[in-house]
């Protein structure tokens, strides 16, 4: 059985000196001594020459700096600035509170007195031309949104149709026809009693004037307005009510007196 190295101990024989000695500093550190562990030799039974061994004993690290793959993973020391030279700035800045002082601070800034006069006027001056391009935009917006609902409903010519029992020629169960047009600003109003183009009849209307009048729509309606039992013929142009009574089996423009007394009623 081979005998274990560590316990042979011929060679140990200064253990009492090294009892009251200190022990060595470390080579590379200044300073304050630092205690090392010592290094024992020991021979290895049965492999010929002494050799240096390790009997489960810690000894100091060698002063070798460690491998480059071994510090891959290492960060980076933190290090003073060299004086004279500032701290670098933070990367954001940490926004301030709002206080009362910087509310009043703004408010002064807003405030009329802190505008020059000539600023001040162009500021007004702007603000008119705008209101009145606004303005102008939205009336021409609305006058063309007008004009397209009129064309898809009485076209161009103005033209409105209207078909009425009035009790002209209608002995062959026919109504009488009504075409009311407005061509060139000049308003007519055609009555076909019966349906019979032979008898056609034209009831002046009004001439209108002014731009964009020949766009002005007629319209037109049947209603006894006189209570006579007749029913008599009412067209509306350009806001305006023109009264046409059925007297004698034809349409006739309302008199004055006639006027007054309908609106009477």
């Amino acid at each position: 059985m081979m005998a274990n190295p560590a316990r042979n101990y011929s060679h140990y024989d200064d253990f009492e000196e090294d009892e009251n000695q200190p022990l060595p500093r470390h080579a590379n550190v200044p300073g304050t001594p630092r205690m090392a562990m010592p290094t024992y030799r020991v021979n290895v039974i049965g492999q010929g020459e002494s050799t240096a061994a390790r009997v489960n004993m810690p000894r100091p690290l060698p002063n070798v700096a460690p491998p480059m793959h071994a510090r891959a993973n290492v960060p980076p020391r933190a290090m003073m600035p060299p004086q004279g030279r500032a701290l670098p700035a933070p990367r954001y800045n940490r926004p301030q509170p709002k206080t009362i002082n910087n509310r009043f601070a703004i408010l002064d800034k807003l405030s009329l007195s802190n505008i020059a006069p000539y600023k001040m006027l162009l500021s007004v001056i702007g603000g008119l031309v705008a209101i009145t391009t606004m303005i102008l935009l939205i009336t021409t917006v609305i006058g063309w949104w007008n004009t397209w609902q009129d064309d898809m409903t009485y076209g161009r010519p103005r033209t409105m149709q209207l078909s009425g029992w009035v009790g002209h020629n209608e002995q062959t169960g026919q109504a009488t026809n009504f075409i009311a047009q407005n061509i060139n600003g000049e308003v007519n109003i055609y009555e076909i009693p019966g349906g019979d183009t032979a008898k056609m009849t034209v009831i002046k209307g009004p001439r209108l004037f002014g731009k964009n009048a020949d766009l002005t729509p007629v319209k037109i309606r049947l209603e006894d307005v006189n209570a006579d039992g007749h029913v008599d013929l009412i067209a509306t142009v350009d806001g305006s009510e023109l009264v046409y009574m059925n007297d004698s089996g034809k349409f006739r423009p309302a008199s004055g007196d006639e006027v007054r007394r309908i609106m009477k009623k």
